[in-house]
């Protein structure tokens, strides 16, 4: 908010009495339209330099509704204003003003070294990225390779077609209905070691056709979509370890551990897995 000065002692200075006198006005207008010059003068002549304007501007700018060039001359006359070689100016200008005039000045300057540093940070932070380049981002990978999965340029990863692949061949296990996260991550990796949607087809066969992946098991265990996908399990299942008539599906055993879409349990120790049909 910008202010002047207001003496109390202009209510009843000399200058201020002669004005009134001369514009035949009352003391408390005269104080009025004074202050009205000087807050016209701090946006519009804040040098207190009045020569680019005429007495109408004057007139109008303090409100003053009689003769324009009477009101300028009585202020020339009170001394509240001078005549100069170059104009008018007002009287004492910086008695007013000079501290709102110097507040400006020095939030000028502050201003000017603000943006005079910023644009400094701005040249220095150009010219080290020129000289420090950023490393580009490295590639993500879908999964950490596991041994033995050491992905080259394969083609794209075919994840809806894998899916849909799934859901119409595996006809006995539970559906999916998304390719994120983990899920994601694990059908990529296996892509990588085998790139071909035939190689998934042919998974989703073989368990369908593979009566202990459906079930058949002591636990009633059931193989789903997240198990075939694990690395070991989908090089079994290519293997034909679960296959139908294979004593030794991949565990030494017929059975599975427990829950749904665990992996089988290995056979007791010293045991071989297999039981004659006699029972002995």
């Amino acid at each position: 908010m910008a202010w002047i000065e207001s003496h109390q002692e202009l209510w009843r200075h000399p200058k201020t009495k002669k004005l009134a006198r001369l514009l035949h006005i009352s003391i408390p207008t005269a104080v009025g339209h004074l202050h009205g010059l000087w807050y016209w003068a701090m946006d519009f002549a804040q040098d207190g330099d009045l020569s680019t304007y005429d007495a109408e501007d004057i007139a109008d700018a303090v409100m003053w509704e009689g003769d324009a060039q009477e009101f300028l001359d009585a202020l020339v006359e009170a001394k509240y204003a001078d005549r100069t070689e170059h104009g008018v100016v007002i009287h004492d200008w910086f008695d007013y003003a000079g501290g709102l005039l110097e507040s400006k000045a020095r939030k000028r300057e502050q201003s000017r070294l603000r943006v005079q540093e910023y644009r400094k940070r701005k040249r220095e932070a150009a010219a080290n990225a020129e000289q420090h380049p950023p490393d580009p981002p490295s590639p993500s990978e879908p999964e950490e390779p596991e041994e033995g999965e050491k992905p080259g340029k394969s083609p794209p990863v075919p994840y809806a077609k894998i899916m849909a692949a799934y859901n119409e061949i595996c006809i006995s296990f539970s559906k999916i209905i998304s390719m994120e996260g983990e899920r994601r991550r694990a059908v990529g990796a296996r892509w990588a070691k085998w790139p071909s949607l035939e190689t998934f087809k042919t998974v989703f066969q073989k368990a369908e056709a593979s009566d202990f992946m459906r079930g058949c098991n002591k636990q009633n265990w059931v193989a789903d979509f997240d198990w075939m996908m694990k690395s070991s399990n989908m090089q079994k299942i290519l293997e034909g370890k679960y296959d139908n008539g294979r004593l030794n599906n991949g565990t030494g055993s017929k059975d599975s551990g427990p829950g749904h879409g665990r992996q089988p349990p290995g056979p007791a120790p010293g045991t071989s897995g297999f039981k004659p049909a006699d029972g002995s």
